[in-house]
């Protein structure tokens, strides 16, 4: 099984901590089991990517506009590998190998 964790930028290169930090904009996630089988009962391939703005646009995550509190704007929004692969594509962000052949479910 793996799983990959990382971070996705402004893509205007804003937001940074003294000149030192830069904060992302969403983070994202994604785990598959490169054995899997649709009749075996292993750990489907999934993705997901959560907000890290409140004031980010909803390009990749909508935000819910029933939350309400702190947690508003802060969503995660799960889906499959080929998604993600794609936003990751379109950020120029290069995508992980060591996920190549894991089975992307149809959600």
């Amino acid at each position: 099984m793996y799983v990959i964790t990382g971070v996705m930028p402004y893509e205007n290169g804003e937001h940074m901590i003294n000149n030192r930090v830069v904060v992302p904009e969403y983070m994202r996630s994604a785990y598959c089991c490169p054995n899997h089988t649709p009749n075996a009962q292993f750990f489907p391939t999934y993705a997901a990517v959560g907000r890290n703005d409140p004031d980010s646009n909803n390009d990749i995550v909508t935000m819910d506009p029933n939350v309400q509190g702190d947690g508003r704007g802060y969503d995660v929004e799960r889906m499959d590998l080929k998604r993600l692969e794609g936003i990751l594509r379109k950020g120029s962000i290069q995508k992980s190998t060591c996920l190549k052949g894991c089975v992307s479910n149809k959600e």
